[in-house]
């Protein structure tokens, strides 16, 4: 995602970001996405597993439920 345009606020970058990624998420293709830590773990909190941890250096796989339930990751 290009960096926010000027006078952008925060909270409508976070907003353009979220957005782009649910539309990655819900292509229904695999994707990939590589990321700073603490932007990670605002994705997790988007996707309902806050209170997940996260290791700098690893990889993690987010499995979505297709209708019902909750999403959860695994360390691959």
């Amino acid at each position: 995602f290009p960096a926010p345009e000027r006078g952008e606020t925060e909270d409508l970058f976070s907003l353009r970001v979220r957005e782009g990624l649910e539309k990655i998420f819900k292509a229904e293709l695999l994707s990939a996405l590589v990321t700073h830590p603490r932007v990670a773990a605002q994705v997790l909190a988007w996707l309902g597993l806050e209170n997940e941890s996260l290791e700098r250096g690893k990889m993690y796989a987010i499995d979505l439920p297709a209708d019902q339930g909750k999403a959860h990751y695994r360390e691959i």
